[in-house]
């Protein structure tokens, strides 16, 4: 992920790419050359002998805390690829020195900036589906037996859909029902979890690392219509109300059965990552509160770390407020 991190700041226009550091020294030079940057196998040195503005953190869950300490104590804006830390205690220290340092921490929730989510988004604000009653998720894929070892199918895959379910209710997860199992790992590579919204939605999430196809998708339903999301070929498909000006879809995309609508709204397709990475650069540049700030991510985490207590609990958990 790092890799598109350097690609991407290095054709925005509101960035000037400077260095890189990763602790394997071959790679940081073989990027560092690539694109004619300077390189360090040490980012606390790359901290001392660079004049930055901000940085991307793209490491392993367990390394972000001492990073990211580190980074906010030298008073550089941060982006932490998501989840934002491993656990919540650091998570809160995290925001608590963003604060006091006067800078700006962002998580990298990349699926909330996929072009097919805010267009949801957008269809739910103008009603397209009424209020929202229920969602599912399923996000799978194959992860080798290394990978499965060192990723938490909790922590790393599902906080995508906790965080984009928020997103689209806007209200909070109050309790949580989930099962976790280990398939074909020594850690959990499978969890099913059922999360209860304080508005009465309910969320059903079901991620493994184990499928041998990659599938990420969302569904809807509303009291007034039915949405799908594909997160990978960034489309929606809408069962409802696709009549209201603007969003009607063409003819070769629209059925009708009855008074059921089958269409699928345009979306302007783009590089999530590269969204949020603009979005990164324009909230330090005008002093905004990002989208996933670090609130943002604390508040997924805690949803995560519900999901893992109640199946190691075998029971309900309610949020501790």
């Amino acid at each position: 992920m790092g890799k598109n991190h350097v690609r991407l700041y290095s054709e925005l226009k509101d960035s000037e790419l400077v260095a890189i550091a990763d602790i394997d020294s071959q790679k940081a030079k073989e990027i560092g050359k690539k694109f004619n940057i300077n390189w360090y196998s040490n980012y606390l040195q790359l901290l001392q002998e660079e004049e930055v503005d901000a940085i991307s953190v793209s490491a392993p869950t367990s390394t972000h805390y001492e990073i990211c300490k580190n980074i906010l104590n030298s008073k550089k804006h941060v982006l932490v690829e998501k989840p934002i830390s491993s656990n919540l205690e650091q998570a809160k220290n995290m925001i608590e020195l963003s604060k006091r340092n006067g800078i700006l921490l962002m998580v990298g929730h990349i699926e909330r900036f996929n072009p097919a989510v805010l267009k949801l988004k957008e269809l739910l604000t103008e009603d397209f589906l009424g209020e929202i009653v229920s969602l599912s998720s399923k996000r799978v894929g194959y992860y080798k037996p290394g990978q499965r070892a060192i990723f938490d199918v909790v922590v790393d895959f599902s906080i995508h859909d906790i965080d984009v379910m928020r997103f689209l209710v806007e209200h909070e997860v109050k309790s949580v029902y989930s099962k976790t199992k280990s398939i074909l790992s020594e850690l959990e590579d499978y969890v099913s979890a059922i999360l209860e919204f304080e508005n009465g939605v309910s969320g059903i999430i079901e991620s493994n690392l184990f499928t041998p196809t990659q599938i990420r998708t969302m569904h809807i339903t509303g009291t007034k219509g039915y949405a799908e999301i594909d997160f990978i070929n960034q489309d929606i498909t809408i069962y409802g109300n696709l009549e209201k000006e603007g969003h009607k879809a063409s003819k070769n995309q629209i059925l009708k059965y009855s008074n059921t609508i089958i269409g699928r709204p345009f979306v302007a397709k783009n590089e999530p990552l590269k969204l949020e990475l603009e979005h990164f650069l324009n909230c330090i540049i005008s002093n905004k509160t990002p989208l996933t700030d670090g609130n943002e991510g604390l508040k997924n985490l805690e949803v995560a770390k519900m999901i893992m207590l109640s199946s190691e609990k075998n029971m309900p958990v309610n949020k501790v407020s």
